[in-house]
């Protein structure tokens, strides 16, 4: 969650690769995860109930993954909105969505 709060920091380009790198990781350890319930409770070896909090995790982990994927899209369509942020006089700044002109980036 700390990774995501700073995405706004990164930029456009920089977040989506971030978030394309994490989806790499998370990809993996899903098909890591996958092959060991397969060799586990796939094979009868093991109990179900005996891996089911592995089963909750991979669960976990391709939720992220399938919103690590749309935000990616969503950050490379432009339908994810990002200010250009501005310091002035009173602080930071940056225009409602609704204030935008033209691009989303």
């Amino acid at each position: 969650m700390a990774a995501v709060s700073n995405l706004g920091a990164l930029g456009p380009d920089r977040a989506a690769e971030a978030l394309a790198e994490r989806a790499g990781h998370l990809a993996q350890r899903i098909d890591e995860t996958n092959s060991v319930l397969a060799d586990t409770v796939g094979s009868g070896a093991v109990p179900r109930l005996f891996m089911i909090e592995v089963e909750c995790a991979l669960h976990a982990w391709e939720a992220e993954l399938a919103w690590t994927r749309r935000t990616i899209a969503e950050i490379r369509d432009g339908s994810l909105f990002w200010p250009g942020v501005e310091r002035t006089e009173q602080g930071w700044t940056w225009p409602a969505p609704s204030d935008r002109k033209g691009s989303t980036r």
